[in-house]
């Protein structure tokens, strides 16, 4: 009785009073100066109060829901009669009764107000579920963690429908049946809106700090905090502090946290702490899923495949059939987020934010962080043993395994733990970084790495030594070609001692045929052609149709580089069969095309050469999208050429400028490849057609310079040419002394007999000029 006769009494005062306009406010704060960005999530929560009643912020604790919610009500203050708050993960008893005491004593007329000691929890409920909904009053409720208690979630199906009556609430799980607002991380731009609010720093500093922390608004504003605290304290600094001392800088935090009073802390625990708190609620709820998140931070965070959270579970021994409810848990406690689906087969992509990956890791002792790490060391390791061409395949078929080998790498490197076969998991990383990826950065690095450590004892097989003293070689090939040379020599003679096994004639052979590249970098062909005969016996055993691929292709590129061009596309054609035989996948064989190209232009057949070449260019701007790269360089000489052989000079001429550039930037204008002096040799030849002698003996001595500094041996083909043209250019000058040095050139590196020397004596003789002998 007295219950109804309450609740008649406040229904009485409130409708024959005027609009309140949001004065009855109960435990709503105010305006938040730190807040920062989220248009885009007010905007959704305007639009879904216009066609429902509840709408719930969900997300990560410290992701920025409950100052949106503030910010949501401080904005639209002025379209409630009624505000109100509660934070449903504190004493939410407590928070009724003295919501109902507020209500009494502000709401109800003096003559009507109810004692205090009347009123009970049941009476401020009965307010939230019958009066409330029924009222005309327009009324808007904050529910701060609005799943965690079970009278609350009562209160919900009480405001389906009703008119003018609002709930928002915020929550760190999805597992609400209302509409739902993802919150997120901020974008770059807020974030640095939000530091610059605490600090004066210019925006490049500040976006460090905004990526460090991975744009997380708690993260973002404890830092700001903490900063403004110690002004002396440079973005390196907090760097350091947080990848080096974390538990330092978390003590740090804790003071500074204790010592303010500024509303902009609506957490006092750190970041890491709070996270911390929420893994112990998914241990109790869920072991498996905590367990298999814990595995997954030792990864990369946005490269989650599905088949990755079976293997993780495969390696925890969870029962398959525990996988669906697992990832559920995870999803649904926004630990992950699903990405994006792509390919046929739609395969689901998630994601774990790069803070929650540390918190976990910072949560662990170190050794189950040690047991974590070898057992994905030990994982990986046993998805490529046969060898590099398994390598090589498992990265082009898993992209993401690639990533998650590279993130578990570093954090062994910067824990410096001594980690099982993690040394030699480097070195295989390091190899299909600098060979099949050209991500030199990582690939060059981890290789130097490994080296330094083998030097300070740390022990591997010769198998990886041996791709080790492999990849050293590429690394320094442009700047040290003999020593290049020396360590796959030295890397040969340590496998050829190895005992046989299955992947011994691979690895050997990928060493062996990285020799005649090496060679013709000096010029020294014999040297290549015999590496490749002492590689061709190893076919057989490699078993490989890959490996046959890039065996006649190579061959083709050294007869080619002798000049026998005929020869030479016979083996191109045979490389090119055995991508068609075997179905390869002809993206990394693009080179295998770039090499037809241009044995097709040298015999003279620049229609084919063209349209070939063209179409490489093509397929090659899909993957690399730059004309600073290599492969893109040798078609704009082979394009070049074949304009020069259409007698299309300005066309020539156009590609081979660009190739020259293009070719400078490569090799930062240095003289290293023997790519610019066909260059040079292309353009001086172009500018002979066009009669400019001149500048066609100046192209020719350029071509000239470049292949005395690269090659250590003459035996190119291109040289032969190159000689050829200045003796006749010097004859035709009248420049006996220079018609008699290359004369004597070509013969000294090529011989007597080779048509070229006939050709020079021939054109002396038919202009009566003298052969000087």
């Amino acid at each position: 009785m007295q219950l109804t006769l309450f609740i008649l009494l406040i229904f009485i005062s409130l409708t024959s009073q005027a609009s309140y306009g949001a004065e009855f406010a109960y435990h709503v704060p105010t305006e938040n100066a730190f807040f920062q960005g989220r248009k885009e999530e007010l905007s959704k929560v305007s639009s879904i109060f216009k066609a429902e009643n509840i709408v719930a912020l969900v997300g990560l604790p410290g992701i920025g829901k409950s100052a949106l919610a503030q910010e949501f009500s401080w904005k639209n203050n002025d379209k409630y009669n009624v505000i109100l708050k509660l934070e449903c993960s504190g004493d939410i008893r407590a928070q009724l009764i003295n919501f109902g005491r507020s209500w009494n004593q502000r709401c109800a007329p003096p003559l009507e107000k109810i004692p205090d000691n009347y009123l009970t929890l049941d009476m401020s409920l009965q307010i939230l579920k019958s009066w409330i909904p029924e009222s005309s009053e327009k009324i808007l409720i904050l529910l701060e963690d609005g799943d965690k208690f079970q009278e609350i979630k009562s209160i919900l199906t009480t405001f389906k429908d009703k008119k003018d009556k609002f709930i928002l609430m915020t929550s760190r799980s999805l597992n609400l049946e209302c509409r739902k607002v993802h919150i997120e991380k901020l974008n770059r731009q807020d974030s640095i809106g939000l530091l610059e609010k605490f600090i004066e720093w210019p925006k490049d500093k500040l976006d460090k700090i905004a990526f460090l922390l991975g744009d997380y608004p708690l993260a973002l504003t404890q830092a700001g905090v903490l900063i403004r605290a110690f002004p002396s304290m440079t973005p390196d600094e907090y760097q350091k502090l947080f990848e080096k001392k974390r538990s330092y800088l978390e003590s740090l935090h804790q003071k500074v946290n204790k010592d303010t009073d500024e509303e902009s802390i609506n957490y006092k625990e750190t970041v890491f702490a709070t996270l911390a708190l929420t893994f112990e609620d998914l241990k109790k709820k869920n072991l498996n899923a905590y367990n298999a998140l814990t595995f997954l931070a030792f990864l990369h965070p946005n490269h989650i495949k599905e088949d990755t959270i079976k293997e993780c579970a495969g390696l925890l021994g969870i029962n398959k059939d525990l996988l669906h409810e697992l990832i559920y848990d995870l999803l649904n406690s926004l630990y992950l987020t699903v990405d994006t689906k792509k390919g046929n087969n739609e395969v689901s992509i998630y994601q774990m934010h790069p803070l929650i990956q540390v918190a976990l890791k910072e949560s662990l002792p170190e050794g189950t962080k040690d047991e974590i790490q070898t057992s994905w060391v030990k994982y990986f390791c046993s998805r490529f043993s046969g060898g590099p061409h398994e390598l090589e395949k498992f990265v082009s078929d898993r992209s993401d395994s690639y990533e998650h080998m590279k993130c578990l790498i570093e954090n062994i490197n910067t824990n410096q733990t001594n980690i099982q076969n993690s040394l030699e998991l480097k070195i295989d990383l390091a190899r299909v970084a600098v060979f099949s990826l050209a991500d030199f950065e990582f690939g060059d690095k981890w290789a130097y790495e490994a080296e330094e450590a083998i030097k300070k004892g740390k022990k591997v097989n010769n198998f990886a030594k041996g791709r080790l003293y492999n990849i050293l070689g590429n690394i320094i090939l442009l700047s040290d070609t003999n020593k290049a040379i020396d360590l796959t020599l030295k890397g040969i003679a340590l496998l050829e001692k190895v005992p046989h096994r299955n992947s011994k004639a691979e690895q050997l052979f990928a060493l062996i045929n990285n020799l005649p590249d090496y060679y013709s970098i000096q010029g020294n062909i014999t040297h290549a052609l015999k590496a490749l005969k002492k590689a061709e016996p190893l076919l057989n055993d490699v078993n490989n149709l890959s490996y046959n691929c890039i065996f006649y292709s190579v061959y083709a590129n050294m007869l080619m580089f002798q000049g026998q061009n005929e020869q030479a596309l016979s083996l191109i054609n045979q490389s090119l069969k055995k991508i068609q035989e075997g179905n390869l996948p002809e993206a990394p064989y693009l080179f295998v095309k770039i090499s037809k190209a241009e044995i097709l232009s040298r015999l003279g057949k620049f229609e084919d050469s063209l349209k070939l070449a063209t179409l490489c260019h093509d397929e090659l701007m899909k993957i690399c999208n730059t004309d600073c790269d290599y492969k893109a360089v040798r078609l704009k000489i082979i394009i070049a050429a074949n304009y020069l052989l259409k007698n299309d000079l300005g066309k020539g001429l156009k590609h081979i400028t660009q190739a020259i550039e293009n070719c400078n930037k490569l090799v930062n204008g240095s003289d290293k490849i023997f790519l610019q002096g066909w260059a040079h040799l292309v353009l001086g030849e172009i500018y002979e057609k066009k009669q400019n002698l001149l500048k066609a003996w100046r192209e020719y001595r350029i071509a000239e310079r470049i292949y005395d500094k690269i090659t250590s041996v003459k035996e190119f083909d291109d040289i032969s040419r190159l000689y050829s043209k200045l003796a006749i250019i010097s004859a035709q000058k009248r420049r006996i002394d220079l018609t008699r040095k290359y004369l004597l050139l070509h013969i000294d590196h090529f011989g007597l007999n080779h048509p070229r020397t006939k050709d020079i004596i021939l054109f002396l003789d038919k202009n009566e000029l003298r052969v000087p002998w």
